[in-house]
């Protein structure tokens, strides 16, 4: 058993989606909720799962992945040039339909509308090119809410590669190495957002060279610092507005709201 704490393990980063957080997305994918209401949504379930993961004592934590409906969304909402359109929860919900755990299982091929692309196997009609970061919006929030070092994934090449049409491209990339090094570019690229903000840095890893470990800069650390203690400095003056007597009185009803929605925090979910 003295072994096993040898062993090394990760967190690959997705957690399960939170009933409150999947139905705010159904509504939001039907026209039902405001985009501003679902990432109010979306922020408190990443703050709840961050604070989860401080809790059990994990050394690095992520946002869940909450704000993406599948972890391969790290590259497919990221660029353009595929044929490709915006997905939606239920999309995914009806591609598992029938399928069982441990068991493996073959999407049907069912005529599916359009999806996100390498989520869905989708062409491409212009060479790729960046026009979201989304895993630096991704860690932007994160690293502000978290007390521990916080990391986004990024999905790698060979998967990209795998989960494209090259057959029906041709016209774009005469070879899969043309489009596999056009990925290797964009991925690049969003390394590179992060990193030239130097808010992260880059460190090889130690036990497998292959792997490139990001993490916070001073400069990061600084200004995450800043962040907080502007928050802290606009709360002290809120309610320095107020009569001492009004501010007790507010801080004991906050407390008491706290309380108040912790029992009855199953039933909000």
């Amino acid at each position: 058993m003295k072994d096993l704490a040898k062993i090394r393990s990760d967190v690959v980063g997705s957690l399960l989606r939170p009933p409150r957080l999947k139905a705010a997305r159904m509504s939001f994918d039907e026209g039902k909720l405001a985009i501003n209401v679902f990432r109010e949504i979306e922020d408190e379930e990443i703050r709840a799962a961050v604070r989860l993961q401080e809790q059990v004592g994990l050394a690095v934590v992520t946002d869940g992945e909450y704000r993406r409906l599948n972890f391969q969304d790290s590259f497919g909402e990221s660029g353009s040039g595929f044929d490709a359109a915006q997905a939606s929860l239920k999309f995914y919900e009806q591609r598992v339909e029938g399928s069982r755990p441990l068991q493996r299982w073959e999407i049907p091929d069912s005529g599916e509308s359009k999806g996100t692309a390498i989520s869905q196997r989708r062409p491409v009609v212009e060479r790729l090119r960046l026009t979201r970061n989304t895993p630096l919006e991704e860690y932007r929030f994160v690293s502000q809410v978290a007390q521990k070092p916080a990391k986004v994934t990024l999905i790698g090449p060979d998967r990209i590669a795998q989960r494209f049409d090259w057959q029906n491209s041709t016209a774009v990339y005469a070879t899969i190495d043309e489009f596999t090094a056009d990925v290797v570019k964009v991925e690049r690229e969003i390394i590179a957002g992060l990193v030239k903000k130097k808010l992260i840095q880059r460190i090889s890893d130690p036990e497998d060279s292959r792997i490139a470990l990001l993490s916070l800069t001073p400069k990061g650390q600084q200004k995450l610092n800043e962040i907080k203690a502007f928050h802290d400095h606009v709360n002290h003056q809120v309610l320095l507005q107020m009569e001492p007597e009004q501010r007790k009185t507010m801080l004991t009803n906050l407390d008491l709201l706290k309380a108040s929605m912790e029992a009855v925090k199953d039933m909000m979910i």
